[in-house]
């Protein structure tokens, strides 16, 4: 499989993103934190539409965005990314500061590996199969300062189609423990909707509502649910640079909040 004609280097550590565009504009991920086993019909968006197989919600994103932001190494064969990562890193990342269980990280794991996503997008990119195809020990392994003892790394191998989505696509780069330190999955969805967008194009602000929409929240009693999560998390909505004022969600036009969109576009 080719990649992109327009990108002659390989991605290293430095250039990694922590995530593609598509897949949080076209909803890939359940904007829950709970989310359930589906079979969708496509689900259309503004930027395209896709149709998943499986489980998928914001944890599950997390746990892809820390791989991708913490990895120690990265390669691609045969079309397909590999990332060498720390698992206790990692499950620190995840948990929020405190180590994320591992019976939990590898059932979340389990559940990614088993999704299918297929999608089309707007930008002219379509793929169909696994975010993620194997995880295995790698040979490399690291010292545990706390124990004295080695822990083993781990090489996860991704799949070949997200991997051209990986290279074609908008690099999104940001941190995702401000968005894993979130209360709510409603409000890690929207701030990971957010951050898909250039701020310059979001000075009017865009309505919750509109954003809603954009994610697929049925009307009803999981919409005001949703409505109040989003709302008492807006003190930490702000301190990632966004501002909830009325209907509206606004971009802070703050010069240390900027960069996290900067591939945005």
């Amino acid at each position: 499989m080719s990649l992109s004609k327009n990108k002659t280097k390989e991605l290293t550590i430095a250039t990694l993103p922590t995530a593609p565009a598509t897949a949080v504009r076209l909803r890939f991920f359940q904007p829950s934190i709970r989310p359930v086993n589906m079979t969708s019909d496509w689900l259309c968006t503004p930027w395209g539409r896709c149709r998943i197989t499986g489980r998928l919600g914001q944890r599950h994103a997390d746990l892809i965005d820390a791989c991708m932001h913490d990895a120690i190494d990265t390669c691609t064969i045969d079309g397909r990314l590999k990332l060498l990562i720390d698992p206790y890193t990692i499950r620190q990342k995840v948990g929020g500061g405190k180590q994320f269980s591992y019976s939990g990280t590898k059932r979340l794991f389990r559940e990614i590996m088993s999704c299918l996503i297929e999608w089309n997008s707007k930008r002219g990119s379509s793929g169909y199969g696994h975010i993620i195809d194997s995880i295995h020990f790698a040979d490399v392994k690291r010292r545990n300062p706390l124990t004295g003892d080695v822990r083993e790394l781990w090489s996860v191998s991704f799949g070949s189609a997200w991997t051209k989505l990986i290279y074609d696509d908008i690099a999104l780069r940001y941190d995702p423990a401000d968005i894993i330190n979130l209360r709510s999955g409603i409000t890690q969805a929207v701030v990971r909707l957010l951050l898909s967008h250039n701020k310059k194009n979001m000075v009017n602000g865009i309505r919750i509502s509109t954003i809603f929409d954009w994610l697929l929240v049925p009307h009803g009693t999981t919409w005001r649910n949703y409505m109040r999560n989003l709302r008492s998390d807006s003190d930490e909505i702000e301190a990632i640079g966004f501002k909830i004022d009325g209907d509206f969600i606004f971009p802070i036009n703050a010069k240390n909040k900027t960069k996290r969109v900067a591939d945005a576009r």
